[in-house]
């Protein structure tokens, strides 16, 4: 089998990369003059209330890959980078829908702020090699 760590490190940068994007794409959309701003309201709130929820799965997914990682292995942190990620694209579909690219960046940033505080570590995985 390869190296765990290095393989870890691939599909880490992969989503890290697909968050950056994120962030190079919402800027450039247009406010929406003619839409409803009560919609947007209603979208922005309850995408900060699933981020909430996320970051909090995150924590606990998280926990449980610390306590046990030569069971939890690559799958268990690929699980973290994915709801980190999970909060980036959330900013970019309601930013999307709403055609509102500011409060968006503070999902991007978050989600981008959750996937360096679990990027991958060499000791994560000498458990699992």
């Amino acid at each position: 089998m390869g190296d765990p760590y290095r393989a870890a490190m691939s599909i880490w940068w992969t989503l890290v990369s697909s968050v950056a994007a994120g962030a190079v794409i919402v800027p450039m959309l247009e406010p929406d003059a003619a839409g409803d701003p009560s919609f947007g309201q209603l979208l922005g709130r309850l995408v900060l209330a699933a981020a909430a929820a996320q970051t909090l799965v995150l924590w606990v997914v998280r926990q449980r890959v610390l306590e046990s990682p030569a069971e939890a292995g690559l799958a268990g942190w690929i699980a973290c980078w994915a709801l980190a990620e999970g909060i980036a694209a959330m900013g970019v579909l309601a930013a999307t829908v709403a055609a509102s690219p500011v409060p968006a960046l503070a999902f991007v940033g978050w989600g981008a702020v959750l996937l360096v505080v679990h990027r991958p570590q060499p000791g994560h995985f000498q458990a699992v090699a």
